[in-house]
């Protein structure tokens, strides 16, 4: 007679892998994304916050998500740490790792891009009689100062919740809610097009997701293990 199957405990399961093949398809959907973005969507999003531009709820809105994705990210950064407890210190090691990479990732295509941000490209189709500066949207290249696109707000709060969604996956809606709300204040507030705040996400979800799933917050690094001998 075998001998009865224990019942199944989510506690010790181990963590759900990703196909590799869904990587790609958030890295093709992205670059599809950004580029109607680019085509399209940009031009009308701006429409719409220049048509919302001093509404006193919209910038009280987007100065609460500048706020939070800016000096408020580090504050949110350590409560969470410090929150996961015993984990601290590996929760915290995933989020400096993980935070290089984004940062890096972002500057490095910030320099490359060298693109105007929402009010530069506007004053510049401006200037030179375009017919829809809306619509306007430059790349200026490698050293030319300009720094929109990606988003590095939304970078760094896409990173923050793809590790603290691995800790505390029951507020998962609320961190990615939070770093959606972040972006789009950064659109309203005329610092950014919606493609930077795309490609943004996916740059810091994409850094996030790396070392999440290369130390799986279901496994302490940090405790002593026992050793071979007993």
């Amino acid at each position: 007679m075998e001998p009865p199957v224990p019942p199944h405990d989510a506690r010790f399961s181990p963590p759900r892998q990703w196909p590799s093949s869904s990587l790609y398809l958030v890295l093709v959907a992205a670059a599809a994304l950004a580029a109607a973005g680019m085509l399209h969507f940009d031009a009308a999003f701006e429409r719409a916050a220049d048509a919302l531009d001093g509404v006193p709820v919209v910038v009280a809105l987007h100065n609460a998500a500048t706020k939070l994705g800016g000096d408020g990210a580090p504050v949110l950064a350590i409560l969470l740490v410090v929150a996961a407890r015993r984990r601290w210190r590996q929760m915290a090691l995933t989020v400096l790792c993980a935070f290089a990479v984004q940062q890096g990732s972002t500057e490095l295509i910030k320099y490359v891009a060298g693109r105007m941000r929402p009010h530069e490209a506007e004053a510049w189709g401006a200037q030179m009689g375009v017919a829809d500066p809306d619509a306007v949207t430059i790349f200026m290249g490698p050293g030319s100062g300009y720094h929109s696109f990606p988003s590095g707000h939304t970078s760094y709060c896409f990173m923050l919740a793809a590790v603290a969604s691995a800790y505390f996956p029951r507020w998962r809606w609320w961190f990615y809610g939070a770093a959606l709300f972040v972006g789009i204040g950064r659109v309203m507030a005329d610092v950014h097009f919606l493609s930077d705040i795309l490609v943004g996400a996916v740059i810091g979800y994409l850094a996030g997701q790396l070392f999440v799933r290369l130390w799986p917050s279901t496994k302490d690094l940090f405790r002593p293990r026992a050793s071979a001998d007993g």
